[in-house]
């Protein structure tokens, strides 16, 4: 039997094409790039209906509902009219302050959606939680006689209590040696002391 005579891409095809018996040329890994892992399989459906996503944690739970009555006392706070007046008449732009530090104690909750670390995320809820009671001890204290104080004060202390239930704060504490770290993974400081 007689192989048919060469075409136009040579006896492999078409021009570039390799020979059908031999296999395509691999190359290695590309230096200066990761790995490439080849994703997941999807996952597949059973006949009782698509597969169940893991719950929630009660930790996340709670920090979604903390934060959440933390910006709606902050707001109605801020907007209830009390003795023909409302807060905003006398905070003006700090009452901006004091709503967006109420958002950002929902951080730790949802860090993970805006590839945020935990540990990044609880310093951020920490820093809304700072602004809420900057915001507090400014103007709420002062006045704490009135019913949208009361509110405002709940605000303040349901977004302290998310941020200190949130994940991310041990390790935070660990790598800066604050009190309950571990003292010998402190670097030490200037002439060698460990404060």
């Amino acid at each position: 039997m007689s192989m048919p005579p060469p075409g136009p891409g040579g006896p492999h095809g078409y021009p570039g094409q390799p020979p059908h018996d031999q296999p395509t040329q691999q190359f290695g890994p590309l230096s200066g790039y990761p790995d490439y892992e080849r994703p997941a399989a999807p996952p597949q459906f059973t006949p009782g209906g698509p597969p169940q996503r893991p719950p929630i944690s009660r930790a996340f739970t709670a920090i979604w509902t903390l934060s959440a009555v933390s910006l709606a006392a902050t707001v109605l706070g801020l907007t209830l009219n009390e003795n023909g007046h409302t807060a905003w008449d006398s905070v003006h732009a700090w009452g901006g302050v004091a709503i967006l530090g109420a958002v950002l104690t929902v951080t730790p909750a949802v860090g993970h959606s805006f590839g945020l670390t935990s540990e990044r995320a609880w310093q951020i809820a920490a820093c809304g939680a700072g602004a809420l009671v900057l915001y507090w001890v400014l103007f709420v204290l002062p006045g704490v006689g009135t019913n949208t104080s009361l509110l405002t004060t709940v605000g303040a202390a349901t977004g302290v209590i998310a941020v200190w239930i949130a994940p991310g704060r041990d390790a935070v504490a660990d790598s800066t040696g604050a009190p309950g770290a571990d003292p010998g993974a402190a670097a030490p400081g200037p002439q060698g002391h460990t404060w």
